[in-house]
């Protein structure tokens, strides 16, 4: 088959999950034409993404201090830049689209009446019984409409009684040994002058704090890393816990190795309270609202550990779309937890 694949790219959630699912089809002979909206070609660097890949201007929400800022949204909106990009894709030429909460990709396909696949985590939080944080009619309707597809498949922790499949997460290697006192950071909406102050005095901890921007601040207890796949994946496996912002794929890859997680989620952004929530009401981490050296002092001294050892599952997803039964979903994700 001949495949358009759209990824989000804001964030490295989507491109690492979507890479993972793009080298199972590949490697089954399938072409793949892949587009990531919200990211340029030089925030890609080691990343992994296979060719050939286009980056394309999209539809994004404006991030101030750890919270989704709605009116800069609003300003920031560039809805010509995204029609133009939509009218660009003949999806004709395609056998199959699918998208990981990519909207042109998503867009192009309805507009030209192409069967689109929806491949996602926030697909999860289109269904009854997942837990949500409070009603937001903005937000389900972001949820409804950003990327339209007409099979929505959610990804989540736990499958709720739902037809959602288990993270879809890198396989690591099993060698590493995990040092007691190193804490992974990665706050990247949040300021790193308030990250600085509150974890500047957990004087027995080493953090290394992976963030876009370049701090000057500096404390013995305390390393600032420039953002690289390898460097993370490396410093994830050694650390014994991980303070992160509640998206969706570092949490899981935290779960299935067995590591402390604390995540703090962006205000404002349903997505990430929800998350929040899930992890609580599952048991398997902690959440806060906000940052502080109380939160901090007493996450470090607890030992939860919310250890899921999920089946991989971009094979089963392959074969499912080889299949081409894509109304069967019960199929799909009875093989993908069993």
């Amino acid at each position: 088959m001949k495949i358009l694949y759209g990824i989000q790219g804001t964030g490295n959630g989507h491109i690492i999950k979507s890479s993972i699912i793009i080298k199972e089809l590949k490697k089954r002979g399938h072409e793949i034409d892949t587009i990531i909206s919200n990211r340029t070609k030089d925030n890609l660097l080691g990343m992994n993404i296979s060719e050939p890949f286009q980056c394309l201007k999209s539809l994004t929400f404006s991030v101030d201090k750890g919270a989704i800022n709605y009116i800069s949204s609003i300003k920031n909106l560039t809805f010509k830049d995204f029609l133009n990009n939509v009218k660009k894709i003949d999806t004709s030429k395609y056998d199959l689209v699918i998208s990981d909460f990519e909207p042109i990709t998503a867009w192009a396909a309805k507009i030209q009446n192409k069967k689109v696949i929806g491949i996602s985590h926030q697909n999860a939080l289109l269904y009854k019984g997942v837990p949500k944080k409070k009603r937001d009619i903005i937000a389900q309707m972001v949820l409804r409409w950003y990327c339209p597809t007409d099979i929505p498949i959610g990804i989540h922790w736990s499958h709720f009684d739902q037809p959602i499949l288990p993270p879809i997460i890198d396989e690591f290697p099993s060698d590493s040994v995990e040092e007691k006192n190193l804490i992974l950071v990665y706050l990247n909406f949040e300021d790193p002058n308030q990250i600085f102050n509150v974890l500047k005095n957990f004087k027995d901890y080493l953090f290394k704090v992976y963030c876009s921007d370049s701090p000057t601040n500096f404390s013995n207890n305390i390393r600032w890393c420039k953002i690289d796949r390898k460097k993370f994946t490396d410093d994830l496996l050694k650390a014994s816990g991980v303070i992160c912002n509640s998206g969706f794929e570092l949490p899981s890859e935290c779960f299935s190795l067995n590591k402390r997680v604390l995540v703090k989620p962006l205000s404002n952004q349903m997505e990430q309270e929800s998350n929040a929530l899930a992890i609580e009401e599952l048991n398997i981490g902690h959440a806060t609202a906000k940052l502080d050296s109380r939160v901090i002092g007493t996450w470090l001294q607890s030992d939860l550990r919310g250890y899921v050892p999920y089946k991989p599952v971009s094979e089963t997803f392959a074969e499912w779309i080889e299949s081409g039964d894509f109304n069967d979903l019960k199929s799909l994700c009875d093989a993908s937890w069993s």
